[in-house]
């Protein structure tokens, strides 16, 4: 685990401001997803006058599990079709691994393990 407890992340981009955010999550549960999806929507987005009214994402267990959770935030999740992917976000997702590997292959020091938040 990283430093929190975090042993998952999650990378949610907004297809129309291109913003990215990554959120730890302490296990890939139901529970801890959700808690960590809510508040990233309750702090980051909604706090700001950006509502977020439409996930969009892979046609997994744990994603699709979160329907019900999400209604009471005034969100609904659209799921891919097996096979499919959120190509936005695996876009993003490998633009921003490419840029980690670099600015880590760049720094004077080793980095460890604990603080990249099983990114790489």
């Amino acid at each position: 685990p990283s430093i929190g407890g975090y042993t998952h992340y999650l990378l949610v981009a907004c297809k129309y401001s291109g913003f990215i955010s990554i959120i730890g999550s302490l296990s890939k549960s139901t529970e801890h997803v959700f808690a960590a999806l809510r508040s990233l929507i309750t702090t980051t987005h909604n706090a700001n006058q950006f509502p977020v009214l439409t996930l969009h994402g892979d046609c997994e267990k744990i994603n699709v599990s979160l329907v019900n959770h999400l209604d009471p935030l005034g969100c609904r999740l659209v799921v891919s079709p097996p096979g499919d992917h959120a190509q936005f976000v695996e876009r993003s997702n490998q633009t921003l691994i490419h840029l980690c590997i670099a600015m880590l292959e760049s720094l004077p020091y080793y980095l460890p393990q604990k603080y990249i938040l099983n990114l790489l």
